[in-house]
């Protein structure tokens, strides 16, 4: 890479950086942690930033061994965590975020190798604004991480295969190959260390499965025909399983039975015979709406691919499309096979969407007319933001005659683009479809979204309990459990959820507590003293909570 090439990337990832950090930092410290998620991963992450001796090791939740996920996004958590000494808001909600922002930093560059830099940055600005990207960058959420791994790993081994340029294909250099493929097979191991076993084998499956179909590309072919040393499967997988044996080996010889307990967890996971079980086609329209509006292009992306238009012109062969097309149907398929389903565990796909869309936006942004003059794009940009604000106004329930004002900046906005659009003016649609959606997003999730944090949080209940309670009583929650109960009040309640469990906890010689619904507290007679009736603020659960004490 000469030097206007590195100054040229220098300035295009400050600037994916900077935007990203402007949409995401300031929507992560807003609002309480919300649902069981949020409040679970913060917990187990704050018992690991605490621990003390072998602790950290081993992931635990309310005092017990957690083995539902491997250890390494909690880690993360912690470690965003370490400076202000305790997991709040914002350092759990910060590994997201910067994950998203170097999912977006490697997009870019996998986007140029595959077309060119303006198809790698066009491929960025697309992935940094799609809903449901977005979104999971401003939460806690393990997938977030899960996407910046695999999706690193993919593009080293691509890289390492082929690197593209305009018009031109060629292997990369024998030491940049050896690197990037080892910065592959640790990543993928980076993969399973944040939830497991089955990223690194769609890994897997998408590369064969690109190369198999890829055996007409001459780069490629010499790629695999001349491996330099290094670059041997035994050395990758010396890389890969000597990462992960650096956290199994001593868990094995510390504490076994949690190996034992996370892989019973993951087989029973996989079956999903009772957890978000969903048909075969609910990953599709999750993936379509996420994306949206970006998502609308997809299957113009896949007409142009087989019908070998678009690259060609521009001197790329068919297999360069084909990378991000094979990740996107593989891994549409792999997981449409699991009957546990989740929208949010398909977001290590939205790159390989994004890249679809961004190469065929570059096909047509590279034969289409200069820009409109400043004074013809200006009265459209406008148009624009007050369509953002009008649909993050919509979407907070903050607008207006909501039908009324939206139909007329979506009349305006049609218009406008229709315009656009008969001038052949495709910068200017893309800004405006980018500029739509980051208002829109900006404006929820940083001042909206945080306004029902009262409906949402379980902060003020947990406050009136300790307020209730004297310090350090032992408690329990019968039946209505939330991870919330732990991590806002620093105590570790007990969940039980039997009447023989509730009875002999109201039996007990020393003072206790149990918070438990109204009408399991009419069952319970003379066992129980009330001590305090708690609204619930929220729908799940019953309308009020009660606070009983087996002692006056």
């Amino acid at each position: 890479m000469n030097n206007t090439n590195w100054v040229k990337d220098s300035h295009r990832v400050l600037l994916l950086s900077s935007l990203c950090l402007v949409l995401y930092l300031p929507a992560l410290g807003n609002r309480d942690l919300w649902g069981s998620v949020e409040t679970e991963y913060a917990q187990v992450a704050r018992e690991a930033l605490h621990s003390t001796s072998w602790g950290w090791l081993v992931p635990h939740f309310n005092g017990d061994l957690y083995n539902e996920k491997p250890p390494l996004y909690f880690w993360l958590i912690a470690l965003t965590s370490l400076p202000v000494g305790d997991v709040t808001e914002f350092t759990a909600r910060l590994p997201s975020a910067l994950a998203a922002l170097g999912t977006v930093i490697v997009v870019y560059f996998l986007g140029k190798a595959l077309l060119n830099e303006r198809a790698g940055l066009l491929a960025s600005l697309i992935l940094l604004s799609s809903p449901g990207f977005f979104k999971s960058a401003c939460m806690v959420r393990i997938d977030m991480p899960v996407a910046f791994f695999f999706t690193l790993s993919l593009a080293s081994f691509y890289m390492g295969l082929v690197t593209g340029g305009r018009g031109t294909l060629q292997r990369a250099p024998t030491s940049s190959r050896r690197w990037l493929f080892l910065l592959g097979w640790f990543s993928a191991a980076l993969s399973c260390l944040v939830k497991g076993p089955v990223y690194p084998l769609i890994i897997a499956l998408t590369l064969s499965s690109y190369i198999i179909l890829s055996r007409r590309d001459r780069a490629l072919a010499l790629s695999l025909k001349d491996r330099p040393e290094g670059l041997s499967l035994r050395l990758g997988a010396l890389v890969f399983f000597g990462t992960m044996g650096l956290w199994c080996i001593p868990v094995y010889f510390k504490a076994g039975s949690y190996l034992k307990g996370l892989f019973g967890w993951g087989v029973w996971y996989l079956k999903g015979e009772e957890y978000h079980v969903e048909s075969f086609y609910f990953y599709l329209p999750q993936f379509l709406v996420s994306m949206a509006p970006w998502s609308i292009f997809i299957p113009l992306a896949l007409y142009s691919y087989c019908k070998g238009t678009g690259e060609r012109g521009q001197g790329i062969g068919k297999p360069l499309s084909l990378f991000p097309v094979t990740w996107l149907l593989l891994g549409l398929v792999a997981f449409s096979l699991l009957s546990t389903k989740h929208s949010r565990y398909i977001l290590f796909l939205y790159p390989a969407g994004a890249l679809m869309v961004a190469q065929m936006w570059e096909g047509y942004w590279a034969k289409g007319p200069p820009l409109w003059s400043w004074q013809k794009c200006l009265p459209v940009l406008i148009i624009a933001t007050l369509a953002g604000v009008a649909v993050a106004l919509f979407a907070g329930g903050r607008l207006p005659y909501p039908a009324l004002g939206l139909s007329l900046v979506v009349v305006g906005m049609l218009i406008a683009l229709y315009l656009a659009y008969r001038a052949s003016q495709v910068k200017l649609l893309f800004g405006v479809i980018l500029l739509v959606l980051s208002v829109y997003q900006a404006i929820y999730y940083q001042f909206l979204l945080p306004l029902q944090n009262d409906v949402n949080s379980d902060r003020p209940l947990c406050q009136k309990l300790l307020g209730i309670m004297e310090p350090g009583a032992k408690w329990a929650v019968y039946k209505y459990y939330r991870p919330a109960f732990t991590y806002y009040t620093h105590t570790f309640p007990d969940n039980i959820g039997m009447e023989e469990q509730l009875t002999a906890l109201l039996s007990s010689r020393e003072k206790v507590y149990c918070l438990l619904g109204e009408a399991d507290y009419r069952g319970l007679g003379s066992l129980a003293y009330k001590v305090a009736e708690i609204p619930n603020p929220r729908e799940k659960g019953p309308p009020s909570f009660v606070l009983v004490s087996n002692r006056p």
